[in-house]
């Protein structure tokens, strides 16, 4: 339950409240339409999931869970990096790197969570 508590905590919760925070404190609109208003949220996250992944190793979580949650921040950094010169989605990339882990823990049953990548990817045209 711990374990389980804790990756909610830093994976949405976490993030979610304090970008909410920051772009009405910033008056920015939480689409973030300008790709430089992007940098800052991606840092905090970045940040949150680093600190998530430390906190699931502090708690002997199991490989995949803390392996899960390095994924969210390695992934982060990534978008973090290319959104400097293209904005791209993130929300598909929110949806591809977990249906990515799943397929390697779960072998093709992991398949079924990238079945709304396609979905994901046309609402933010």
């Amino acid at each position: 339950m711990l374990i389980s508590a804790t990756s909610i905590f830093f994976s949405a919760l976490l993030p979610i409240m304090i970008i909410v925070i920051w772009s009405k404190k910033e008056n920015i609109d939480l689409d973030m339409p300008v790709k430089e208003n992007r940098n800052v949220p991606l840092i905090i996250g970045i940040f949150i999931y680093f600190l998530g992944f430390l906190a699931l190793m502090a708690l002997s979580a199991p490989l995949l869970t803390s392996a899960l949650m390095f994924c969210y921040f390695s992934n982060s950094l990534i978008v973090y990096i290319i959104n400097k010169h293209w904005k791209i989605s993130v929300h598909s990339m929110g949806v591809a790197g977990p249906t990515t882990a799943l397929i390697f823990a779960f072998g093709p049953a992991g398949f079924i969570m990238g079945l709304i990548l396609p979905l994901v990817m046309w609402s933010r045209v």
